[in-house]
């Protein structure tokens, strides 16, 4: 296996190459994994090289990411599954992958192809785009759902067909897939038979979810191939491509929150049984296909009295492959019982509709049994005899003198006002310090919360975006990792600076109403400002800007 990496500080994000072969016929294919590792805000998808010498025959994407001790720690990888079209020692040109405005490009890797037995595909087979004609470049896009549920993935694709090499490196403009959550795209390069010539394909596929219900049209997507000597740049246009996105139907189970598509879970109780006043650990997994990135949190049953239950880390991992998404998610839970005995809270229920069967189905794990130990006590029994304490010796006469103070020890109690002094002094500094420090801090999360509001996503999807800003806001404030805390450890955190409890209850009803309306969800979204809250939000993101000044207005100082 060969390797390259783009070069950085131990401290940044890494970008390496890594395939799986340096040596093959035209026979074989070759995997080339783009891995990219650490914690930052933005991420985008790979520039790809021409490859040339190979076609893309197959791609898919993977992420995890965890949660530990605040600390948010992501990996992502790019797969690209590549076909040898010409012999002799070939080089994989630089991959660049740009993460919060920086890129990173990774080292040239040599592969050395060698002739294969395999017959070429013979003349005339006609390929998936129909039948031939005269045109030698042209685009396409189509979406393989055109009538999806809300929250229910589905695939948009475009190709760009030629029946020569160009040798110039194009650009892609994606459609504005407003009314969409979208991952980021899979491309492949490959070449089909269309009548009698060869045509070379370039893929890029979105994987796409809808946040509302009705008509929905997707935009043009746009592809320009820059200018040469002797012509100007060449620029094509898709046509719009239409879709009608229907609603969830009635009928929810009580507990949906908004989980599209099929999912499984399950709960890993703890080794040792629990004891009352003590917490006990849960990981809870819920695994499937459909949105993993977006899915709602599973929610306890009802606990008995006197028992309480906190939030702990979570962790993701998500695949990309062939137009479907899966993976899963992992929810730490601790529970302090409040009482001794068995106790049966029965199964964890995970409701979610099933767009392929058209139907809600429920996910159930096994039953949470325990059976709860007494927790540490010390028994103050009523007839333990009293313990007689030993006499209390005189000092003697010898030690019960003056002691005079030596010059050294009359030296440092001069000194002593001094450091009095001293320690106020540094006192005040170490303050100041950590009030420049909140300052700084507040600064921050402000302009990094505006930011995302500005960014084309949160126009597309005003909903998530508002959520994100918040959220991100929320965690700079409150020292944690953004998008790597829950919504819990968020809130409890606005508890423990002291906000002000009114003002926390809005945040809190308003990113709630938030999530529901993501998940077309007939719910009234409050509005940021508190007044009116039957009316749904004209424009979440002004909104949104709204709610940080009140946050910034009245978080304690």
């Amino acid at each position: 296996m060969l390797l390259a990496s783009a070069p950085g500080a131990s401290a940044q994000p890494t970008v390496r190459a890594e395939i799986d072969k340096t040596s093959l016929s035209t026979d074989d294919t070759l995997l080339l994994t783009i891995i990219v590792t650490g914690d930052f805000q933005r991420l985008s998808p790979p520039t790809l090289p021409a490859f040339e010498g190979f076609d893309v025959v197959g791609t898919s994407y993977s992420s995890a990411t965890s949660l530990v001790n605040g600390r948010r720690s992501f990996e992502g990888r790019y797969l690209y599954q590549l076909r040898p079209i010409q012999l002799g020692r070939l080089t994989i040109d630089p991959v660049e992958v740009t993460i919060d405005g920086q890129s990173y490009r990774t080292e040239p890797l040599p592969v050395e192809v060698l002739p294969g037995s395999l017959p070429t595909p013979p003349p005339g087979a006609e390929g998936p785009f129909g039948s031939p004609d005269e045109r030698e470049l042209w685009v396409e896009a189509s979406v393989d759902t055109p009538t999806p549920y809300v929250g229910q993935a589905l695939s948009y694709t475009f190709h760009f067909l030629q029946t020569y090499r160009l040798g110039l490196q194009p650009s892609y403009e994606a459609p504005d897939f407003r009314g969409f959550l979208s991952e980021s795209p899979a491309q492949r390069v490959f070449t089909t038979r269309i009548g009698t010539r060869n045509v070379r394909v370039i893929e890029l596929r979105h994987v796409l979810f809808p946040t509302r219900p009705g008509a929905i049209e997707i935009g043009p997507a746009r592809f320009t191939i820059p200018a040469s000597l002797g012509r100007g740049p060449l620029r094509f246009v898709t046509d719009p491509v239409a879709l009608t996105v229907r609603p969830l139907p009635d009928g929810a189970p009580q507990g949906f929150a908004g989980a599209v598509g099929r999912f499984s879970i399950e709960v890993e109780l703890p080794d040792t049984p629990p004891a009352v006043g003590s917490p006990s650990r849960l990981l809870i997994r819920v695994k499937g296909e459909g949105n993993i990135a977006g899915l709602p949190e599973p929610q306890l049953p009802e606990l008995p009295a006197g028992w309480q239950s906190y939030a702990g880390d979570q962790a993701a991992d998500q695949q990309v492959d062939d137009g479907r998404v899966s993976g899963g998610r992992v929810y730490e839970r601790f529970l302090v019982p409040g009482s001794a005995g068995p106790v049966d809270l029965g199964p964890l229920r995970y409701p979610y509709f099933d767009p392929e069967s058209e139907r809600y189905q429920v996910a159930e794990s096994a039953p949470l049994r325990f059976d709860v130990a007494p927790g540490l006590a010390v028994d103050l029994g009523t007839g333990a005899e009293p313990v007689s304490a030993p006499p209390i010796r005189a000092v003697p006469a010898d030690l019960a003198r003056p002691v005079g103070l030596a010059p050294w020890q009359l030296l440092l109690l001069s000194l002593a006002p001094l450091a009095v002094v001293a320690i106020d002094r540094a006192w005040q500094r170490r303050n100041r310090s950590r009030r420049q420090a909140e300052e700084r801090r507040a600064a921050r999360a402000s302009t990094r919360a505006l930011d995302q509001l500005e960014r084309p996503e949160a126009r597309s999807a005003p909903e998530r975006g508002a959520t994100q800003a918040i959220e991100t806001y929320l965690a700079l404030r409150l020292g944690l990792a953004p998008g790597g805390s829950t919504r819990r450890q968020l809130l409890d955190g606005l508890q423990a600076a002291e906000v002000d409890p009114s003002l926390r209850a809005r945040v809190e009803a308003w990113l709630a109403s938030l999530d529901g309306s993501r998940f077309a969800r007939r719910e009234a979204l409050p509005p940021a400002g508190g007044a009116n809250p039957t009316a749904r939000p004209v424009n979440p993101i002004a909104e949104a800007r709204a709610l940080l000044q009140t946050l910034d207005a009245g978080w304690p100082e």
